[in-house]
């Protein structure tokens, strides 16, 4: 049997004692909203289950919908915390030694998307940490560098086409099957090679409190104000039949508070942004409990390294690299990695609400 989840399908309330860190058995009556406020105090942190690995099956792929009887994690505590170097005492060097004056592999990403990648995180964030270490289980000799670059536009622009860098990351995927479905600019991922998924991220729809008109699927959003920062990738709007400038009226500002201060002055019906973006500008601009994600309307899409078509040197890579993130996976540093940067994320988002 399936049950569905309601915006604030239950009241806010203190978090239970205990009910964090261990397995639940999903029993009826349960909507993820519920079992949010018993775990954190916060029906809006329904979002946290899905971003631990251990729930990838359990939760399966609709987001809106939870089986009674499937066992599901429930993630730390607040205020709980984890290391990373002490996690499972996995240690990822193959055992080979790199040659000095062997050509680095070339590897970009940008610095202002927390989490996944960040100069001022420990590890240059999630996401880099697993880049790097992924390269250093694969069966090379070579090195990986990551450099930072912010402009995040030239790295699919003219870095990669351009063999500057042989990978970039993190990148969510298009589906290139129908490419007349995507706009150009989207369509310009369908001439990139892509690693196996890094992590998947929850997008998510966010509306305010007091909104009385709350749509359940995505026909709902049609002919809607939606808002979603310049620079970040439209094709899952798209791809859900929402078009900007056709079935939609998409406002792109510059920045993530941008959107938001439009949604509170009434300037756009919705905001649609990955959720740790989300909760960070919520908290952070003092608009929670005002504003409020729609988990009737929740999608995933996940994350990769990418590299180009033309880049010989990269196709050939890209499968070392798959070899040494799957062994990451099988002993376990890989999701020791994730859960690491889940608690220090969440730990953040906790402390702007308490400001």
């Amino acid at each position: 049997m399936l049950f569905l989840m309601s915006l604030n399908a239950f009241p806010a309330a203190a978090q239970e004692d205990g009910f964090c860190d261990r397995t639940y058995k999903i029993v009826p009556g349960d909507t993820l909203s519920r079992l949010a406020n018993r775990a954190f105090g916060n029906t809006q942190d329904f979002m946290r289950f899905y971003n631990d690995g251990r729930n990838k099956k359990s939760l399966g792929t609709n987001p809106s919908r939870i089986n009674v009887g499937a066992a599901l994690y429930l993630p730390p505590c607040p205020g709980s915390s984890i290391t990373l170097e002490s996690a499972n005492g996995v240690t990822t060097d193959n055992g080979k030694a790199k040659d000095p004056f062997t050509k680095n592999i070339d590897v970009v990403t940008g610095t202002d998307f927390a989490p996944f990648t960040s100069e001022d995180m420990e590890f240059g964030g999630m996401l880099t940490a697993v880049v790097q270490e992924a390269f250093d289980q694969s069966n090379n000799e070579r090195t990986a560098k990551v450099v930072f670059i912010n402009d995040w536009g030239s790295h699919l622009e003219t870095l990669l086409p351009d063999h500057k860098y042989d990978f970039g990351f993190p990148w969510y995927r298009p589906d290139c099957s129908d490419p007349g479905a995507l706009s150009a600019s989207m369509r310009k991922r369908c001439d990139l090679i892509w690693s196996d998924p890094l992590f998947s991220v929850i997008i998510g729809f966010y509306t305010l409190s007091t909104a009385s008109d709350i749509p359940q699927d995505f026909a709902g959003l049609q002919e809607k104000r939606l808002c979603r920062p310049a620079g970040y990738f439209t094709f899952d709007l798209e791809q859900n039949g929402l078009v900007p400038g056709k079935t939609i009226e998409l406002s792109q500002p510059n920045g993530v508070d941008d959107c938001f201060e439009k949604l509170e002055k009434g300037e756009v019906d919705f905001v649609t942004i990955n959720r740790f973006t989300a909760e960070k500008a919520i908290a952070s601009t003092g608009l929670d409990g005002l504003v409020v994600p729609i988990d009737s309307i929740v999608t995933s899409q996940e994350l990769h390294l990418v590299g180009h078509k033309t880049n010989r040197a990269a196709v050939k890579l890209i499968e070392q690299f798959n070899d040494g993130l799957s062994t990451l996976e099988e002993n376990g540093r890989l999701s020791s990695i994730t859960r690491y940067f889940m608690a220090k994320h969440q730990e953040e988002v906790d402390d702007l609400r308490s400001q």
